[in-house]
Formats: C-alpha cells, structure tokens, sequence
C-alpha cells in the first residue's frame, strides 16, 4: 500500500483557504442581498458586474449592440468602417448582421435603412420606416412570419 504522508503546513493552508473562500461566499451572498433590496438603479448598476446579478432595462439603456450600431449610424447619416471599428471593434460582416438583427426586431415603422458601399467602406441611412426606399440594396425582412412548427402548417 501505499500511503502519503502529508505535510502539516500543507494541510494547514488549505484548510485556511477553505476558511477564507466560505468567508467570501458568505460576504458575496450578503452583498447580493443588499443590491437586490436597494431601490437604487446607480448602485445596482455599480454593483452589477462584481456580483453578477441581472438588473431589468431601464427604457434607453443597456441596449444590444446592434441597436448601438444603428443608432451611432442614424446619428451620423454617414460614417465610414474605420470609424465604425474604432467605436465598436466589428468588421463588414459584423455590421451587416447588426443591421439584419435591427430590421428584424424593431417595429416597422422605426426601422432605419442603411446601405453599405463596398468601395469607399461607407454606411449611409438612406432612409427610415415601414417601406424599404428604392435605392436600397441590403437584406428586407419579410412582414409575414412563417411558422413551421404548428401542424396546420404541415398540411
């Protein structure tokens, strides 16, 4: 057989460690606690990233980032890629899913076409609303969704 033979001091510190992260963990729990019962959204949005809890959107916050993108784009009217790397750190394909995503999930009536140049590397808004504007080149959502799942949709 064979047996180990342990070194006190070794055993001593993991045992302290042991001690010290249960120690931690109680403290994060009352922390938690804390956060979750302040009516505070500045402390909840301090707080948020070290303790990891999810606060709810307030109205213009927290937006995803292809709202970002179509945002900082309708700001402009006109922005080139190298502007649009140096803000959001995302290439031609990146952008050209952020604008599908954002015609896909906004209302119609709020939608904002922006059509990409290739050549010059420029993203320009060409135009807002329901309706896709002729000179339009990029990705139009359907309005009709398609639903596969249901059995009437099978027959």
């Amino acid at each position: 057989m064979d047996t180990k033979v342990l070194d006190p001091k070794k055993v001593a510190k993991k045992e302290a460690k042991k001690a010290m992260r249960a120690n931690q963990k109680k403290a994060f729990e009352a922390l938690k606690d804390v956060i979750a019962k302040s009516q505070d959204q500045a402390v909840q949005k301090a707080l948020q990233a070290f303790v990891g809890l999810k606060v709810e959107r307030v109205a213009g916050d927290s937006n995803p980032a292809y709202a970002r993108f179509v945002k900082f784009v309708d700001e402009k009217k006109s922005v080139t890629e190298d502007v649009v790397f140096k803000e959001f750190k995302v290439g031609r394909k990146d952008c050209a899913g952020f604008i599908r995503k954002f015609l896909k999930n906004c209302e119609p009536k709020n939608r904002v076409w922006i059509n990409f140049t290739p050549s010059d590397g420029v993203y320009k808004v060409i135009g807002t609303g329901a309706k896709a504007p002729v000179e339009y080149t990029g990705y139009v959502p359907t309005d009709d969704m398609t639903d596969l799942k249901t059995p009437s949709a099978m027959k």
